[in-house]
């Protein structure tokens, strides 16, 4: 110390003072903080800097791609918005109007497995397979003498027909559950005529214990009750039924051929009349304005050619008849199968 004491109250007074170094010490501590804290001001002014030039930077590269931008491809960019914008449309109101579909509106049927049910029941019919047509309408209580009967009208049904094709299904709800009524509508290609006879024909069918498809032969009264209201109460079975049978009387007016066939299904005689005496008067039409006559009896080929012509009216005023009693006609031969 470079103070002089005196006495005991100056000890004490120089113990009471800070050193000269200490306080020395706390100025350069002070001085030091002072700098740093300038510095890192300085280094965040040159960080922030640093770090607009390149932002700045990608903008620009952003606004020149844009405005250098080939209008064809971004016409056809917004070619593309616009096309997923209106899907994304149809797919919402497609949604909308599945939500809002009247379910007791008969429709179009999409279904494998029906489709395949009635392609079965049409091949037994061709096939004369009895047994399979009574497995597919679930009947068990035939007799053998039935079954003949119903064998052989098969059999001289097959002589006639080809094949049936265009086979499409309409369905709707019915009174059970896992039950349907179901529409049909296909084409009958006969032999020897060119012209395909459009048919529909309706029926009650549900899913059985075995989980297979089935067709109800006998309905309950209930059944029958609302089968007859719905074909006569909705529109749109209606238009069905009128449409197939616009297509049939168009078919038979255009075709003699066909024309006489049909009348022969219709009539029953290829049950009665042997089927060479039918195919005869088959013969006898006129082709490309020229008669083909196989027999060498003009009077023949004379009545032949007035029964066609007779035939083609009956035929003409048979599909002209009302849509439920039309829709029964045109499937009469189909209906024997479960009478």
């Amino acid at each position: 110390m470079d103070k002089k004491l005196k006495d005991l109250d100056d000890v004490n007074k120089a113990l009471k003072e800070n050193p000269v170094e200490e306080v020395a010490e706390r100025r350069r501590v002070g001085r030091r903080q002072t700098a740093m804290h300038r510095a890192g001001a300085l280094n965040m002014e040159e960080l922030r800097g640093l770090i607009t030039i390149p932002v700045i930077v990608v903008i620009l590269m952003i606004i020149i791609v844009a405005v250098d931008k080939d209008p064809a491809e971004a016409v056809e960019t917004a070619a593309v918005k616009e096309t997923v914008v209106a899907e994304t449309v149809a797919v919402q109101e497609t949604e909308t109007e599945k939500e809002t579909e009247d379910p007791t509106i008969v429709r179009e049927y999409y279904d494998e497995y029906l489709t395949s049910f009635f392609q079965q029941y049409f091949d037994a019919r061709l096939q004369a397979d009895v047994d399979k047509l009574y497995e597919l309408t679930g009947v068990t209580n035939q007799t053998e003498e039935q079954k003949a009967l119903l064998q052989s009208q098969l059999q001289t049904q097959s002589g006639y027909i080809e094949g049936y094709t265009n086979i499409k299904q309409f369905a709707v709800k019915a009174l059970e559950e896992n039950s349907k009524l179901v529409f049909v509508t296909y084409d009958v290609k006969f032999r020897r005529v060119e012209t395909a006879a459009p048919g529909i024909m309706y029926c009650y069918v549900k899913v059985n214990d075995q989980n297979q498809f089935e067709i109800i032969e006998n309905l309950t009264s209930d059944q029958t009750k609302f089968v007859n209201e719905y074909v006569r109460g909705h529109e749109e079975v209606q238009e069905l039924i009128n449409s197939s049978n616009s297509k049939l009387l168009q078919a038979i007016s255009s075709d003699e051929r066909l024309a006489v066939i049909y009348d022969a299904f219709q009539s029953g005689r290829i049950y009665t009349d042997s089927q060479e005496k039918i195919d005869s008067q088959v013969s006898l039409i006129e082709v490309a304005g020229t008669e083909v006559v196989t027999t060498t009896e003009t009077d023949t080929a004379a009545e032949s050619e007035t029964a066609a012509e007779s035939e083609t009216s009956t035929e003409s005023e048979t599909a002209a008849e009302s849509g439920t009693a039309a829709a029964a006609e045109s499937t009469e031969a189909v209906a024997e199968s479960v009478n």
